[in-house]
Parts: C-alpha cells; structure tokens; sequence
C-alpha cells in the first residue's frame, strides 16, 4: 500500500524549506486504492502557540503543505487523470528554553 511514485523525496524537502518548519518526523505516503492517496505528516514547527495569529498561520501552512502535495504528486487538481490525495499534517511545536 506505500506510495513510492516519483516526487516523493521532492515534496519532502519542499516542506523543509518552510520557514516555520523545524523538521520532519514522519512522512507516510500510501496509496488507498486505484486513484485515491493518502499522505501522513507529522512535523515540528517553531511557534506554536494558542493565540488567534498562531493558529492562522498553523491553518495556512497546514492549506500550503496539502496543496504541495495535491499538485506534485496529484498533478493538481482540475487536470484530469492524476490520482487523488488527501493530506493529514500533525504538528509538534518547538520547546523553547
């Protein structure tokens, strides 16, 4: 069920490239049948608080990192043949001392 298709290691370090993001601790791309995918991500990320600008900006990079992986390995959407994925991101946020 893994997905090994091309791009893979390319979206991984796209999300490493992300300001915010720290590392990556898990990344698991599975395809669930013909046409649907699914991706897995577990990162850590510097500042994450409670407040209402925290949780914007976690929202908005949570909406980046699915649409990444949407039309890399997708071929985004509105294309036609390309496969399907839904995104689940956890987030981890970096203690600070």
């Amino acid at each position: 069920m893994s997905y090994s298709g091309a791009g893979v290691s390319d979206v991984i370090y796209e999300i490493t490239t992300e300001p915010a993001v720290t590392g990556v601790e898990e990344a698991r791309f599975w395809q669930v049948h013909y046409g649907l995918c699914m991706a897995n991500l577990k990162l850590r990320v510097k500042g994450l608080g409670m407040g209402p600008t925290e949780e914007q900006a976690i929202m908005k990079l949570r909406e980046r990192i699915a649409l990444l992986v949407r039309n890399r390995l997708g071929g985004g959407y509105g294309r036609g043949a390309g496969l399907k994925w839904e995104v689940s991101v956890q987030f981890n946020g970096e203690r600070t001392a």
